[in-house]
């Protein structure tokens, strides 16, 4: 009697506890069945101001504060970082009609160390009237329609690619950190593996420029075949100037980014040109100049192409480089003379060579006469020709600095070494 009383109150409970979940289910099935709409699958819907993932980016307007807008996506994006990080951008591959995507994370940052594993990006901010997107951490987060196009170029379509960005890497909305960040900002650019100095898209002249700048910063006999002789004068001088005279070289902070690099590309759409500092470095200062004052230069009517801005960056890091190897600057020569003179006037051109005469070391004085009945192309000749010797007694000083430079990088490395106990 009273197990059978026990079977039907437990027969009971298990009923209504089956009632209970099949009413507790109930407001579920109604919400899966509205997300599918009937077919079974799962849909999403999402605000205009948040855009699917799987889209193509939105474009920013200036102030936007909605659910998409800069503050809200700085707040989430960025944690606080000391004065000994930095954070890095791991931009995603990608096919070049797939949206931009990366990661950003932070990095404990050692100034001591060069060459560490990422790029760091020299470019114009550009107009910041409108805002293309990147998805950053799984956000969209607004970038200028410049670096947009830059991170197109830069992003592989095999593999990922970590660089340094202030725009991104930097919370711009936080002055304090922006102090912080742009007062180790030459640390940065010198600790990088190489620094990218995007100029911009190509165009129906880039490539020409960009072989003129490989060749420059090449090692070849400068005497043999240059490019000069290969293309027309109108068109090496349209090619040189379609880089040289691109904004990116009026930036003020163009020489602190590359002169403090330790390997350097100028990137132009998908070309590029690079050189590493030291001997590289000084080598491509010695075939500038001593191309630009050669008398084929101007007989192909390529006065007008002004090499200055790239050579003020190179100039500079030459500086630095010396300075690390505890070397004073090296004297001027006749070679830096004769550059610096051609963008001198005078009435007479002879005046142009003789005015170097009195500047000139004594051994060179010697062998330049002052005849003013001597034909002007004839002066010029007889100057190459001490020009020339002064480029080849630089080039042969190139080889010989570099091999101090590394056996003074090797002292350093040890001492570094001994030091953090590597």
């Amino acid at each position: 009697m009273i197990l059978s009383f026990f079977y039907r109150v437990r027969s009971f409970a298990i009923n209504f506890i089956s009632v209970l979940q099949i009413l507790f289910l109930i407001p579920r099935w109604i919400w899966l069945r509205s997300r599918t709409n009937g077919t079974g699958a799962i849909t999403r819907s999402f605000k205009a101001t948040a855009p699917s993932l799987l889209t193509e980016p939105p474009t920013f307007e200036p102030g936007d504060t909605s659910d998409g807008g800069i503050e809200r996506l700085t707040s989430q994006l960025y944690k606080p970082i000391t004065i000994n990080q930095i954070r890095l951008l791991e931009l995603y591959s990608g096919k070049p009609d797939e949206p931009l995507r990366g990661y950003l994370r932070t990095k404990q940052f050692n100034s001591l160390v060069r060459d560490q594993a990422y790029e760091a990006l020299s470019y114009v901010w550009g107009h910041l009237d409108r805002r293309r997107s990147i998805i950053l951490n799984d956000k969209h987060f607004p970038i200028s329609e410049n670096l947009h196009t830059a991170l197109q170029h830069l992003r592989s379509e095999v593999t990922n690619r970590t660089i340094w960005i202030d725009a991104i890497c930097i919370d711009q909305t936080n002055k304090t950190e922006r102090n912080g960040q742009v007062s180790i900002m030459g640390d940065i650019y010198k600790c990088a593996r190489g620094v990218v100095n995007w100029l911009g898209p190509d165009t129906a002249d880039t490539a020409v420029g960009i072989e003129a700048l490989s060749y420059l910063f090449g090692k070849e006999d400068i005497t043999i075949r240059p490019p000069w002789e290969k293309f027309t004068p109108e068109k090496l001088c349209a090619g040189l100037n379609d880089i040289l005279k691109r904004d990116y070289f009026q930036r003020i902070w163009v020489v602190q980014e590359n002169a403090l690099a330790v390997k350097v590309t100028i990137q132009v759409g998908n070309q590029t040109v690079t050189w590493q500092c030291g001997a590289e470095t000084y080598r491509a200062i010695c075939r500038i100049k001593f191309t630009v004052i050669s008398p084929a230069w101007d007989a192909f009517g390529l006065h007008e192409v002004d090499f200055r801005p790239l050579l003020e960056v190179l100039e500079q890091s030459m500086m630095i480089t010396r300075k690390e190897m505890n070397k004073s600057c090296r004297a001027v020569t006749l070679l830096d003379q004769a550059f610096d003179m051609r963008y001198r006037k005078a009435t007479d051109r002879r005046d142009m060579l003789f005015g170097l005469r009195s500047m000139a070391p004594e051994h060179i004085r010697e062998r330049i006469i002052v005849d003013y009945e001597k034909p002007v192309d004839e002066v010029y000749a007889d100057f190459f020709e001490e020009v020339k010797k002064a480029y080849m007694d630089e080039i042969q000083f190139v080889d010989e600095f570099e091999k101090e430079r590394r056996r003074m990088e090797k002292i350093k490395e040890g001492k570094r070494q001994r030091y953090w106990g590597w």
